[in-house]
């Protein structure tokens, strides 16, 4: 295995650096796995609908002139919301390749849409807090219509926290980072057993055999040829460095790229 890889004992490697290469692969671990996640992407939609929908009565039944333009800030947010959820089932089908064990590659004009939809949806936040905040008399003349954008602005702030706090554990907590990987996985941690692991069964890298990943998922370190590696069985495209994919199992007895179950019954 390269020694570059962080599971590698290597004395000339400080431990600033050595952590520096677990934050760096735990990031495209993460990033890989929010990607994928049936579970957040079904959050994310599920917020968002509800956002339009609230959105929608408001603004057509409780939408009471006051002395800020709140309606407009609601209905400039709504057109936000419904193009953020236009653009997660175009999403859909570069989540189904990634699950599959493919790279995240939605293509530049998709992930521009996104970046824009995010500056503009955080931008707008900025002249909603004004209006709410300096409005005194809009709870006594729209009551409903302020009670929702103080709620759109809370979802705005937790929206801002979450790669804040992300950020944050990566580093200084990377224990905290891994649970969170564990938790939007939404896979178990058996461990499988040492007699498993003995039976695993190593071949050498080929490039023209193995058709897969040019790097180990799991180290994010570059195959070379001879290299040991284990191809799983759940897919003939994911293989990993022999010593890599041991101590993953170690831990952990799915499939670092799909999550399929290592233990046979």
């Amino acid at each position: 295995m390269d020694e570059r890889s962080p599971l590698v004992q290597n004395p000339n490697r400080s431990p600033n650096q050595s952590q520096g290469i677990v934050r760096e692969n735990l990031y495209h671990t993460i990033r890989r796995v929010e990607y994928s996640s049936y579970l957040l992407m079904t959050f994310r939609l599920s917020v968002s609908t509800v956002k339009i929908i609230s959105s929608g009565i408001v603004l057509s039944f409780f939408a009471a002139s006051c002395n800020a333009p709140l309606a407009f800030w609601v209905a400039i947010s709504l057109l936000l919301d419904i193009w953020y959820v236009i653009m997660l089932f175009f999403r859909i089908p570069h989540v189904k390749s990634v699950r599959d064990g493919g790279e995240i590659n939605e293509g530049i004009f998709l992930s521009a849409l996104f970046k824009l939809q995010t500056f503009a949806y955080l931008g707008w936040l900025i002249p909603g807090n004004i209006w709410y905040w300096s409005c005194k008399d809009c709870y006594d003349d729209a009551p409903v219509l302020t009670a929702l954008v103080f709620a759109l602005l809370i979802l705005g702030y937790c929206y801002l926290m979450i790669p804040t706090m992300l950020l944050l554990c990566l580093c200084a907590c990377l224990p905290v980072a891994i649970i969170f990987l564990m938790f939007i996985s939404n896979t178990s941690q058996l461990p499988a057993t040492e007699g498993m692991i003995k039976d695993l069964k190593s071949v050498e890298y080929d490039p023209v055999v193995n058709q897969g990943d040019s790097s180990c998922s799991i180290c994010a370190v570059e195959y070379s040829e001879k290299d040991k590696i284990i191809v799983m069985e759940c897919d003939p495209r994911h293989f990993f460095h022999e010593e890599c994919i041991k101590r993953w199992l170690r831990i952990n007895s799915n499939c670092p790229i799909c999550r399929t179950p290592f233990l046979m019954d």
